[in-house]
């Protein structure tokens, strides 16, 4: 948390480090030496009571947002999973292990699973086929069925016709649609 708070702190240093007295003092060109220092002087106390009153809101901050709870648990879940490290060691130990036991375990996990869809895909897939092919069969006979037929629907078109006026021819006179 104090790493933390020393990040803060610096990060606010340079954020209001303001400028130096020279440029300070190109903003009021017409300004004598007298006012000029009174301003330069109100400048530097207006930035430096900015930067320790933020400063200080940042345990503020802390509490409310629960960051030190939040840290002491991923600091836990660090140490549970073998990674908890100080700052400095930027070397892999025996701690580590664990961790990668688990993400190599993980990996054939995930690496067999794909093996299985791509299976399970390859099955679909020549399924597939075979009920496109059999749908182009059937389309094919359904064709085959519709031009042997069509002279059939044409008959059927006529008689019709002839009932519907046998029909129309008892019930009263005759007409044609």
């Amino acid at each position: 948390m104090s790493a933390l708070a020393s990040a803060y702190s610096s990060a606010i240093k340079y954020a209001m480090r303001g400028v130096d007295e020279e440029e300070f003092a190109t903003q009021f060109p017409d300004a004598s030496p007298e006012l000029l220092e009174i301003l330069w002087q109100g400048y530097r106390q207006a930035l430096h009571g900015s930067r320790v009153h933020i400063e200080s809101d940042f345990d503020t901050l802390c509490e409310e947002a629960a960051l030190p709870d939040k840290l002491h648990q991923l600091e836990e879940l660090c140490q549970v999973q073998g990674v908890a490290r100080g700052a400095g060691d930027l070397t892999a130990d025996a701690s580590a292990q664990p961790t990668l036991a688990v993400r190599a375990a993980l990996l054939a996990a995930r690496k067999a699973e794909v093996e299985q869809l791509e299976a399970i895909l390859s099955v679909v897939a020549k399924a597939r086929e075979e009920e496109s092919r059999k749908l182009e069969e059937r389309l094919a006979q359904v064709q085959e069925a519709c031009r042997r037929l069509g002279p059939l629907a044409a008959l059927d078109t006529n008689v019709s016709r002839a009932c519907l006026m046998w029909e129309n021819h008892k019930s009263g006179p005759a007409t044609l649609a």
